[in-house]
This record gives C-alpha cells, structure tokens and sequence, in this order.
C-alpha cells in the first residue's frame, strides 16, 4: 500500500525539477470522502483522501500528486475568471495530463487526454477551453465535449478544483496558515521553470513552456516578486561556499554558517544604447524605492559591453538616485558583469555576492557557464526574451 508521503520521495528522486514545489506545497490529509473524494487543490496547498490514496498503485499515486502540483504551479483556480467551472476543469486536465506526459509521466487509464479532433499542443488553458466552446456549436464537436464531461465525472482519478467560494472555503478550514502566498508561488513557479530547462525538451517545445508562460503573468505586481526573491534567500543551514573563513589559516575548508537574507545585493543596469532614457530613469527609481525590502551591502554596476562604473553601498548608507549619472551607451554583453563576480566570489573580500539582479531588455551575449549564485533578470513586460539560466521578472515601464 502506496502512500502520499512515498508518492512525494519517489516525485523526488525521479523528478527533482519538482523539488522546490514539492517541498513547499503543503500535502493536507482530509478525512472526508463526501469533501474530497479523491484528490484536490485550493492553488495553495493539496488534499487528499487517505483512503482513496491507499487504493492506488505508486505509480499512479505519483501522477495524481504532479497533476494537482501542476495546477497550483499554473495558477488554474486563479484563471478561471467567469468561465463555466466544469467546462474549465476538462480544459485543464486536459493541458496538465498533456504536459506530464511530455515529461515522461505514464498518464493512467481512466485520466483525460487529447485527441478526438483537439490537440492540445501548444496551447493553454485558455485556449484549450475557446476550442471547447467552439465545439460546442457544432454536432460532432458537442458530442465529444460532453463525452469528455461524463468521462471526467465517472473517473476515479476526478480531482477537484476548488475556487475561493463553495468547495474552497470548506477546504481553507484544513489549509496550514504556513501555506505559500501567491506572490511566493511567483517565486516557486520561477525556480521550477529554471530547474525543468533542458530536462524535458519535448516539454519545452510543446504546451509546458507557453502554459507556464501564461501562468508567469502575474497579476502581483513585479516589485513584489522581486521583494519576494530577495526575501525569499533565506540562510539558516550551514553552506559550502563560501567556506568557514576562520578555519581557512589552518587548512580546513569548512561549511560557513548562513545568515538570515541576502547580506550582498549586487545590482547590474543595462547601459547600452538599446535601452532608453526613460526606461534607465524608470529603473533607478525602482532600485530606489526596493532597496527598503533589504537591509544588506548594495552594489550597483553600469554595463554595456563593458562594465562601466561600480558603485558600492553600505547597508544603511543613503543614496541619492537621482544625481546618477549612469555610463555607457555602447554594445551590450553581460559576460563582463559575471566576470566581474567571479573576481569577486574568489577573492571574498568582504561580504560575498549573494544574488544579482540584472536589469535588461534581455539583448546581448551570455555567459557560457551559470553562475554559482541566484540570478533575476528584470526586463521590459511584453519583451522579455528567453535567458539561460536564472529566473526573469517582467517590468510594468508604464506603471
């Protein structure tokens, strides 16, 4: 007999991309077949019935928790919006299965799939439910859609998806009050989207990539997914690097005790000429006005195809934004800016980067090799362009 705790460790080692999310999303049992009668998520947290859990095999009992992980990380009770909530349910399952499969999970009998004159594809959900209701008006086409509705209400793996109202205020009563906020699962959903790339390339290709795509447009404001970033890098374990400074006369590299919250930020502005005054004016601000989220040594760096200028701040150190005279123009490449950092992480003098924030619009030459520290790259909403490594935040520039 296979339980949700094997499910989550097995979820794990073959799928560690998932282990931020895993981790995090709380897994609630809920004891009440009428309430949950299988499987079922609020987008915070996940609940299941133990007794219904106890009948799957572990295999199937691994798809059943990815699937519900999937709709949290995509925001699907979120985008329901005034959309027929049944009708909206096959069109998820219908994204969600499509896009395990393509990341190597065996979907179940009895779970829905594409096919019957829709593809799912590349779509999203969004779209996937458009084509549903298009359907819907034509003969064939309605006999398949209300097949798919009878199908997912007779199967033993119906999961519920459960909104703010109805099912979801019965639920919340069990939800832990340690449960990630929305802006947090901004965050998570980042940190999955960097672990998947180049795990699953069939995944990237097809509908994981845009459905992640859409589910990324956050209605939180970006000033609060980065606030929620910087926050979020939390030290409290023992690391590696950097090691234990006082044991290093002796010998010995040992792990260093982390701190509480970045204690370097190092900040980076695009200079180069693609980007427009109004724009660089936008983002000075921006930093001005984000610096509060943390108390920690603030480096800014200027660069176009070189670095340009570095300014470096203490913790409590004023800063007078608007006298900046920021340098460059020229081409654009990061590579100077990571070089930079390496200098920087091997020579540890001072308070060692914990985090760059990159502010871009994403048009230059990268690095061959990832960093070894936690990446954001701001862009431009609307423009923001595919990066290697590192999680992008797209910039409201009319906000």
């Amino acid at each position: 007999m296979s339980t949700v705790a094997d499910a989550r460790l097995a979820l794990l080692l073959d799928h560690p991309w998932l282990a931020t999310a895993l981790l995090r999303l709380p897994l609630v049992e809920v004891a009440d077949a009428v309430l949950v009668p299988t499987l079922a998520t609020d987008g915070r947290a996940i609940y299941y019935e133990p007794g219904f859990c106890a009948s799957l095999t572990l295999a199937e009992l691994q798809f059943c928790v990815a699937h519900e992980l999937m709709h949290c990380l995509l925001d699907h009770m979120g985008r329901l919006g005034t959309r027929d909530a049944e009708l909206w349910n096959v069109a998820v399952d219908l994204v969600v299965n499509r896009m395990l499969e393509e990341c190597g999970f065996t979907v179940p009998a009895g779970a829905l799939r594409d096919g019957q004159g829709l593809s799912v594809g590349e779509l999203t959900a969004e779209e996937v439910y458009d084509r549903l209701i298009q359907q819907m008006s034509q003969r064939l086409g309605a006999e398949r859609v209300r097949k798919w509705l009878s199908e997912r209400r007779a199967s033993r793996l119906a999961d519920g998806h459960a909104d703010v109202g109805g099912d979801g205020a019965k639920l919340s009563r069990f939800r832990p009050e340690d449960a990630p906020s929305g802006e947090e699962l901004a965050v998570i959903r980042g940190r999955v989207v960097q672990a998947s790339q180049g795990v699953h390339r069939g995944w990237e290709r097809g509908n994981g990539k845009v459905e992640l795509g859409r589910s990324g447009r956050s209605r939180v404001p970006w000033e609060q997914l980065l606030a929620s970033f910087l926050t979020g890098l939390q030290r409290n374990d023992y690391r590696w690097f950097p090691p234990a400074k006082r044991h290093l006369w002796r010998g010995l590299v040992l792990p260093s005790l982390a701190v509480s919250g970045p204690a370097h930020v190092v900040v980076a502005i695009d200079t180069s000429g693609s980007m427009s005054a109004g724009l660089l004016r936008r983002i000075l601000a921006e930093i001005d006005g984000l610096r509060r989220s943390w108390i920690s040594q603030l480096t800014v760096i200027d660069c176009d195809a070189e670095v340009q200028n570095v300014r470096v701040y203490e913790a409590f150190e004023p800063i007078d934004f608007e006298a900046f005279e920021l340098r460059g123009r020229g081409g654009t490449s990061f590579v100077p800016v990571f070089a930079w950092l390496e200098e920087r992480l091997a020579g540890m003098d001072g308070p060692v980067p914990d985090v760059l924030v990159f502010f871009t619009d994403g048009y230059g030459e990268f690095p061959e090799e990832e960093p070894c520290l936690p990446v954001c790259w701001i862009m431009p909403e609307g423009d923001c362009r595919e990066v290697p490594f590192g999680q992008v935040i797209p910039m409201d520039v009319h906000g």
